[in-house]
């Protein structure tokens, strides 16, 4: 079944077949690689998957701060070599950037535009699409987060156009039959991420406005209630808080991991 640990590894939570899929909280860098290599292990040799996050460096640093101990004997054996070929990542440095290429993504037809990017044409739709820490273009202080006015909207727009993206690769028949394309979000960052419903009007003219009032504040809202309406499955990990464990306690701080569909609990396990 699906995962987001290591074959190996004694904590570990299977997940049922999904079309779509949110992971938060201190999962581990790894797990949107583990779900990619366990996804498309069942689902046949002609699927693949594909991974979208902002920063490459960024997500190559996690990577090797983890240093996976099953990623680093395995990856270069001939079975996992093999099917992480078939994991094409993508890092669009921008929202914009990220719903332009989900907008282009197609499966490879007679009548498709040779000039079309090879990154975003499939000669098989690809079985699962990832899309990781989308939380990171709204952080204050990065580019995206400094060229704009982020709000919920702009959040909500790249899970929709995934959605989408994912709904009209499904469409397409494959060696006469459909493949079912699946979402899955990682976002460790969900948790704290609150935007503004509306923008903030910028008055253009410094001598329009009430003198010595300040502008009103915009409503921010909490991303997490409303991305999870869009998700079917919920998977929660969270890391014990150590200001809640006992003083002179010296274990490592404990992990939990809940899995929800629609709001039910399914599975609960601690690590």
């Amino acid at each position: 079944m699906p995962s987001i640990f290591s074959k190996d590894s004694t904590t570990n939570i299977d997940l049922p077949k999904f079309d779509s899929l949110l992971v938060k909280g201190s999962y581990p860098p790894s797990a949107p690689i583990h779900l990619c290599l366990s996804h498309i292990a069942e689902s046949g040799p002609s699927h693949s998957a594909v991974i979208l996050t902002p920063s490459k460096e960024q997500w190559q640093g996690a990577l090797l701060a983890e240093n996976d101990p099953w990623l680093q004997r395995n990856s270069g054996t001939g079975t996992v070599a093999a099917l992480s070929r078939r994991i094409n990542v993508l890092y669009p440095p921008t929202p914009h950037h990220m719903v332009f290429l989900l907008s282009m993504f197609h499966a490879a037809d007679p009548s498709s535009d040779p000039s079309w990017s090879t990154k975003t044409t499939f000669p098989t739709p690809p079985s699962l699409i990832v899309l990781h820490e989308l939380s990171s273009y709204f952080t204050s202080g990065t580019e995206a987060a400094a060229s704009s006015q982020p709000t919920l909207s702009s959040y909500l727009d790249l899970v929709v156009n995934a959605l989408a993206a994912a709904s009209s690769l499904s469409k397409h028949p494959s060696n006469g039959t459909s493949t079912r394309v699946s979402l899955a979000l990682f976002d460790s960052g969900m948790d704290t991420l609150r935007l503004p419903i509306l923008k903030v009007p910028r008055l253009s003219h410094p001598h329009i406005g009430v003198p010595g009032e300040e502008p009103d504040e915009p409503r921010v809202e909490a991303v997490y209630q409303f991305v999870r309406k869009y998700f079917e499955f919920i998977l929660e990990l969270t890391l014990e808080d150590r200001d809640e464990a006992p003083p002179s306690s010296t274990a490592p701080a404990r992990k939990s991991a809940r899995l929800l569909q629609k709001d039910q609990l399914i599975s609960e396990i601690i690590m």
